[in-house]
C-alpha cells in the first residue's frame, strides 16, 4: 500500500504542476504495477525455469549451482558451484 502512496508524492510527474490528482494517481498506480509485474519478477522466472529444467531434464538436485550444468558440465560439482552456491546464499540472505 506505500509504495502507490510514495510514487504519488514524491515522483517526476508529480513536479510539473501540469497535472490533475486524476492523473498523478493513475501514474503512482502504473509505477507499482510495473515494479510489481512482469519486470519485478521475470528475474525470479528465470531462475524457476533454469532450476526446474536442469532438475527434471537432468535429474540434478534444485540447486542454483545445477542451473550451470549446461554450461560448467562437472565442473559444477568442484569448486565452482561451491562458489555458485555459496554467492547464491549470500545475495539471497542480502
Amino acid at each position: 500500500i506505500s509504495e502507490p502512496l510514495w510514487h504519488q508524492a514524491s515522483h517526476y510527474y508529480v513536479n510539473a504542476g501540469y497535472h490533475s490528482q486524476n492523473e498523478v494517481d493513475q501514474w503512482a498506480l502504473i509505477i507499482t504495477l510495473y515494479h510489481w509485474g512482469f519486470a519485478g519478477w521475470s528475474i525470479y522466472l528465470t531462475v524457476a525455469i533454469a532450476t526446474g529444467l536442469a532438475a527434471y531434464r537432468f535429474g540434478l538436485p534444485m540447486t542454483v549451482r545445477s542451473t550451470f550444468y549446461p554450461l560448467l558440465g562437472e565442473y559444477t560439482w568442484g569448486w565452482i558451484g561451491d562458489i555458485i552456491d555459496g554467492y547464491s546464499i549470500v545475495m539471497t540472505v542480502c
